[in-house]
């Protein structure tokens, strides 16, 4: 027979691991967190988007997204605009049909502001 003192020792022992568990759970998710914080992207401005669109695009794309060229797409209506994020910001940077590409010439952090730009037109 097991005494008072004894069964509370063998139930001791069955609750560490899970305590260890715990606060190693408790460390990865406070170390994934930091990591999130440290290595997150900048956020996006708008506002130099709507510059940088001034400078490079507005000139076939037209002011506030209403094209110049009549193949370029119309912002205003959505034109183009119903990709992922990440597929406009490579037609940018590759470039489509008469548009040329902007690699090397317009940053990623510019890329990502002009897209963000993009999406206040529609």
């Amino acid at each position: 027979m097991i005494s008072s003192r004894q069964h509370h020792v063998v139930n001791y022992d069955r609750r560490r691991p899970q305590a260890a568990n715990a606060a190693r759970w408790r460390v990865a998710t406070l170390l994934a967190a930091l990591c999130l914080i440290i290595v997150a992207p900048a956020r996006a401005d708008v506002f130099a988007g709507e510059e940088i669109y001034r400078q490079h695009c507005e000139l076939c794309h037209g002011p506030g997204g209403n094209p110049v060229l009549p193949d370029a797409p119309n912002f205003v209506r959505g034109d183009g605009l119903m990709q992922p994020d990440r597929m406009l910001a490579q037609a940018i940077r590759d470039g489509k049909n008469a548009m040329p590409g902007y690699y090397g010439i317009l940053t990623d952090q510019e890329v990502i502001d002009v897209v963000t730009y993009l999406r206040t037109l529609f």
